[in-house]
């Protein structure tokens, strides 16, 4: 089974307190600046192939899992199907890129920097 994660910018992102519920970030704190280039490529050099298009990669895991990455303007859409250590290794990544990339969780609509990502994955673990 699984589990839809988003990528996206929400300005100011480090001086915030995590988790944020989806109504505490207004549409106008979410630019389009997801740098998809430069994720990409390392999304690449990690074995990830083109599916369906050059915005959307879809990248295997050692565990057998898999996660597809599809971006647009002001998002990445993560089609999880891998270890929730595979989504945060991912985030890290794009976090070197961009200071306010959080992760949004589709299910229960709350955004996530990495110190509240790793609480919900001790708690979904626990």
């Amino acid at each position: 089974m699984g589990y839809d994660f988003m990528f996206m910018t929400v300005r100011n992102a480090w001086k915030k307190k995590f988790p944020l519920g989806h109504s505490e970030v207004p549409p106008s704190d979410c630019p389009d600046e997801i740098p998809w280039s430069a994720f990409r490529a390392w999304l690449i050099e990690r074995g990830g192939r083109e599916n369906g298009g050059e915005n959307s990669i879809w990248v295997d895991y050692a565990n057998e899992g898999s996660i597809n990455f599809s971006v647009d303007s002001s998002s990445v859409y993560l089609d999880t199907h891998a270890h929730w250590n595979d989504v945060l290794a991912a985030y890290l990544v794009l976090k070197s890129l961009n200071r306010d990339a959080t992760i949004l969780d589709c299910q229960d609509g709350r955004y996530h920097n990495e110190a509240s990502f790793r609480a919900l994955m001790k708690r979904q673990d626990g």
